[in-house]
């Protein structure tokens, strides 16, 4: 699961008696940006089905289908739902940050997943460090083309935190070479242009 604590758990009598009756006493609002993705819906059923090991959890999924204004409104329903718990994929940090501050301050503990938002009010942040994955791409088009070349760079989501890391990584991966970027463009992951 996404929580917990080291030693041998030992259950309390509300937990046993959530358990016995079928009752929720731990609910989880789910926020994923989209499900256009195959690894987010894979996530998805990864959190699913290790909840469903825990009878006394509850988790509510909601797919903000690539609308951050959306995923802004899914994330204030679970603030005015009182959910134990926000674990969240945000589409991009800015919009997203408000909200995620909001359930903070409320007590409402934030995982986020995978994209970072801005500040740090929230409990938990797990991904990638995508400065380092895209200086890496960098470093190996320089390695395979010599060090020489024309390149066209096409991007993630410029929006997204992503996306920015990995392109200013990859800009610091080819720093220094003589490859020249002739085209740029933000493919923003999943719309085809």
């Amino acid at each position: 699961m996404l929580f917990g604590c080291g030693g041998k758990e030992t259950p309390s009598a509300s937990s046993e008696e959530a358990a016995e009756s079928g009752r929720a006493e731990w609910v989880i609002g789910m926020s994923q940006c989209n499900l256009g993705e195959p690894w987010r819906v894979q996530m998805n059923l990864d959190i699913k089905q290790e909840a469903e090991k825990h009878p006394e959890i509850k988790i509510i999924f909601k797919d903000a289908q690539n609308d951050s204004m959306k995923q802004r409104s899914q994330v204030e329903e679970y603030i005015s739902a009182g959910v134990d718990l926000i674990i969240i994929s945000p589409k991009e940090a800015a919009p997203l940050t408000p909200p995620i501050a909001a359930a903070y301050e409320k007590g409402i503990p934030v995982i986020v997943l995978d994209r970072r938002i801005l500040g740090d009010r929230y409990a938990c942040f797990i991904g990638a460090d995508n400065k380092k994955i895209g200086k890496a791409a960098g470093e190996w088009i320089v390695d395979k083309l010599g060090g020489q070349g024309r390149l066209v760079e096409l991007k993630g989501l410029m929006t997204s935190t992503p996306g920015q890391d990995r392109h200013s990584g990859f800009r610091d991966g080819i720093k220094g070479s003589e490859l020249e970027i002739i085209f740029e463009a933000d493919m923003k992951w999943l719309e085809p242009e």
